[in-house]
């Protein structure tokens, strides 16, 4: 139920039937509510549908997830790397000096390994 509710074509027939001026509090009568259009399957068939979208959603999830983790990572190495050059770990001097040149020169320094996955 969550997935028809949730569908584009419940989501239209719910503001076609709602009432109440923009940027006021809406209604949605009951008559209307009672008037929807819904499919329902038979259970074994909207079960296995249900498991269906459920596992391709857990794919979605966890590429989702290991975005998020590569994001966080970079974030830190930002934070990191800003960190090393204000506090003088790192001198970006000759890279600068460089920069100007459109050649950076072979004694820049290497930047510190991004962190490693946890």
């Amino acid at each position: 139920m969550v997935y028809v509710m949730n569908s584009s074509y419940y989501r239209q027939q719910v503001e076609s039937a709602i009432s109440g001026a923009e940027g006021m509090a809406n209604n949605l009568p009951l008559s209307e509510l009672r008037s929807f259009v819904v499919a329902i399957p038979p259970l074994h068939e909207a079960s296995a549908i249900a498991f269906s979208v459920d596992s391709e959603l857990a794919k979605f999830n966890t590429a989702i997830a290991r975005t998020e983790r590569e994001i966080a990572l970079m974030q830190e190495y930002r934070t990191r790397l800003t960190a090393d050059v204000v506090t003088g770990k790192l001198d970006v001097r000759p890279c600068l000096r460089a920069s100007h040149r459109q050649a950076p020169p072979r004694t820049c320094p290497p930047p510190p390994p991004p962190p490693k996955h946890r």
